[in-house]
This record gives C-alpha cells, structure tokens and sequence, in this order.
C-alpha cells in the first residue's frame, strides 16, 4: 500500500509540473502530434535494458532457488551491477562519457554517496537507540501505558493513533528508524 500511495502521489505531481510549466511534453491542447512508436522501434529502445533483465533474474532466481535471502540478494544486485558497470566502462573506454568524468572519477562519487547515505542511517539508528535507553530508564512506556488504559480509550482507537503517529514518521524517517524509535515507546 505505501508504494501504490507514493506511486499516485510522485505521478500527480510529474502531472502536475508538466500541465503547469511545459503544457507542450503532454501534449495539451492538441499542440503537436505524438506518433506510437513501431514494433521494431520498441524492442530497439529494449537494447539499453539487458542489465536490468540480468539483474532481476539473478534476484528472483535466487530468491526464489533458495539460493540467498532478500538482503543478501540485494548485496549480490549491487555486485552484479558493479561488474555490469565495470565491463561496459572497459569496453566503451574511448567514448566520452556523458558525465564529464573518467570512470574512476565516477567510481569515487558513487563510493562518496553511498558512504554519506549510510553513515546518516547508522547516525538515525545510533540516536535511536540512544532514545531507546532514555526512554526505558524514565519509565515513559510505563507512563504512556498507563495513561491508556486508565483513559478508556477503545483498544482501535489506540491502533489508529499508533498508525497516524507511524504515518507521521513516516514523512521523515525510514521504516528501520522508525522501528527502533516506536518500538521502545509502544511496547
């Protein structure tokens, strides 16, 4: 369900952008014609998608083989990609790249980015469990417990709470935070 929701949402909005500031691309109005593309033209538009193919057979299929679980799936995606990524820079060494940089340059910058995202992860899971702690040694669980109880609240009304409060996370937090931050609280 939260991918259909972000699916609607990112879609309204390329809608949104496109029918405000370039009326042209979607064709509003009647300006221009939009040809639909031959047969021999789609599955040439095809050639630049093998990788993805690999890729997702080689995830599937271990998956699904019993050959490794989702994460260790995704460690082995991430491999695949790098070789793909590798081979077809060695292979098409000579052309420039649309980029700008060498692929070491490249390289760099995706190891760069990928340390930054991860260490900002680990900063939210670390503040997480900092807050854990807190919370466990001031009782607060207790306190909240209590209080919910003791107010008559019906027990649906407390899960709807408890579903908006996570939805509200939601918008700032990834679902590993927020695990880790909830579930010392709701407990």
């Amino acid at each position: 369900a939260p991918g259909l929701l972000l699916m609607v949402v990112f879609s309204g909005q390329i809608i949104f952008y496109y029918a405000k500031f370039k009326p042209e691309m979607l064709n509003v109005g009647g300006m221009g014609v939009v040809k639909k593309a031959t047969l021999k033209e789609q599955l040439a538009s095809l050639k630049h998608w093998w990788s993805v193919a690999i890729v997702a057979v080689i995830i599937f299929g271990g998956m699904y083989g019993g050959v490794f679980s989702p994460s260790e799936g995704s460690a082995v995606a991430a491999f695949v990609l790098l070789v793909i990524y590798l081979a077809l820079g060695y292979v098409n060494r000579r052309k420039p790249r649309e980029s700008g940089l060498t692929m070491k340059q490249e390289l760099a910058s995706i190891f760069n980015e990928t340390a930054v995202t991860s260490s900002m992860i680990f900063f939210v899971m670390g503040g997480a469990t900092v807050f854990s702690n807190f919370i466990t040694l001031t009782g607060i669980t207790g306190q909240i417990s209590a209080l919910l109880t003791g107010s008559g609240i019906a027990k649906l009304n407390v899960v709807l709470i408890i579903m908006v409060i996570i939805l509200i996370l939601g918008c700032f937090l990834d679902s590993t935070s927020i695990l880790c931050v909830t579930i010392p609280v709701f407990n």
